[in-house]
């Protein structure tokens, strides 16, 4: 098959393992497509095997003419071409099955599924979001979710023939699942500690705009301002919001942060929204690109199965920071886990080695450099210029007067160090504790 430079409509329906009602033809463009007849685009292919949770009903190919797309989100910085885009839409069910036999699709899963797909040399792309709305005859099933991704590839044929191929071997379902999970859940845990914490954040509850306001004023009273506006303003920000709430309430949100300094960029996909101050690169891809992520909720995993999870630990990979916006948040109790499943040997090495540099005594010049540093880090922590000075002239001050003032800085430092361990402080996530007992920094 020839196929010419053209958009490509790939639809995937993977449901339960009944066989799953039939998709109607439809081409996305009322344009006619020359050269081309979609009505024998329609192809059938094998189901995944008996064991598997989900099976392959059908895969519909509709053409569409070329689009010119602007760079931005799926183009590389400065790249305007006519790429070919491949559209991918697949049902999973999620949760338990209705009998609790068996586990569904988590969210993590289907999206590092989508991504282990697209990951071949044929294509790249990025799973850009969560769709909640069917297309039209495409009837969703009782408690799944639409996943839609993009793939751009400069070889249609290839990438199509790729994914067919792909979808026909009988371990498709197996390899692609432990591709993606090796990529995704490092670190992190295995996939029955992932559902079981799903099923702990089932529960939860999403935030309000009146929520998202009063978390907007608590972050202005926790003094945090001025760390962001010093820290993140100096290279430029790629601020990613976290919540269903718009352009324009990034923007507005974006604005109060950053005191007056307004995004010269905002872009958003459904539950995420994107805004770029200044001096940042272009905000695409929304995690790759960003240094502050900041997670305000989604809605319950067992509602909606929101991605919360994967958005975390693609967002650790870039190494960038990620903050729970309030402490009643999805976000917030994820991170809590993620830290507990990531740090646990760490902490224990870091708190006995501590012990050990205090059981020291006033030995400075062995606890010098390790104490300076967690001092440091606990001022960090703080954002307050007076108190990183007052901190850092009681520790300065320590080495030159008495056996008293020594011990009090010590006193100090272990506590600080406590404080700082206690906070949870991960790579790329840093998990607070109460609003009221201290500030979110990195």
């Amino acid at each position: 098959m020839i196929v010419s430079a053209r958009n490509i409509n790939i639809f995937f329906l993977i449901g339960a393992c009944s066989p799953a009602p039939s998709l109607p033809v439809s081409t996305p463009s009322t344009q006619p497509v020359e050269a081309e007849d979609t009505s024998t685009m329609q192809t059938a292919l094998p189901p995944a095997p008996e064991e598997a949770t989900a099976a392959i009903d059908s895969v519909h190919l509709a053409l569409s003419p070329s689009e010119i797309r602007p760079s931005g989100v799926g183009l590389r910085h400065g790249q305007q071409s006519a790429v070919p885009l491949v559209h991918l839409r697949i049902v999973l069910p999620v949760g338990w099955s209705a009998d609790g036999s068996r586990p569904g699709v988590s969210a993590l899963t289907a999206y590092s599924l989508v991504e282990g797909m697209i990951g071949s040399d044929a294509a790249i792309g990025r799973v850009h979001g969560i769709e909640e709305i069917a297309e039209p005859g495409i009837e969703v099933l009782s408690n799944s979710t639409i996943f839609s991704a993009e793939i751009l590839s400069h070889d249609v044929e290839e990438a199509v023939d790729s994914l067919r191929e792909m979808m026909r071997a009988p371990s498709f379902r197996t390899l692609a699942f432990q591709r993606a999970q090796t990529r995704v859940l490092q670190g992190i845990g295995d996939t029955q500690r992932e559902m079981r914490m799903q099923a702990a954040l089932a529960d939860l509850s999403i935030p309000t705009v009146e929520q998202w306001e009063r978390s907007v004023k608590a972050m202005e009273s926790w003094q945090c301002r001025a760390f962001y506006q010093s820290y993140y303003r100096a290279e430029g920000a790629v601020v990613v919001w976290v919540g269903d709430i718009g352009l324009e309430r990034a923007r507005n949100l974006t604005d109060r942060l950053f005191e007056g300094w307004k995004p010269s960029k905002t872009v958003a996909t459904p539950r995420v929204a994107a805004a770029a101050t200044p001096k940042a690169p272009v905000v695409e891809p929304l995690v790759g690109k960003a240094n502050l992520v900041l997670l305000a909720s989604g809605p319950p995993l067992a509602d909606n199965d929101w991605p919360a999870l994967w958005l975390i630990a693609m967002a650790m990979e870039s190494e960038c920071d990620v903050l729970p916006w309030h402490a009643d948040s999805t976000a917030f109790r994820i991170c809590k886990q993620i830290s507990v499943l990531q740090r646990q040997q760490e902490e224990a090495a870091l708190r006995k080695r501590l012990d050990e540099i205090i059981a020291d005594g006033l030995s400075l010049s062995e606890m010098e450099s390790a104490k300076r540093k967690i001092v440091e880090m606990e001022a960090r922590r703080m954002s307050d210029p007076k108190a990183i000075a007052n901190m850092l002239s009681r520790w300065d001050a320590s080495q030159a007067d008495g056996v008293g003032d020594r011990l009090r800085a010590v006193t100090d430092i272990r506590s600080a160090a406590r404080r700082f361990l206690d906070a949870k402080s991960v790579k790329g996530v840093l998990v607070p504790m109460e609003p009221q007992k201290s500030n979110i920094v990195n």
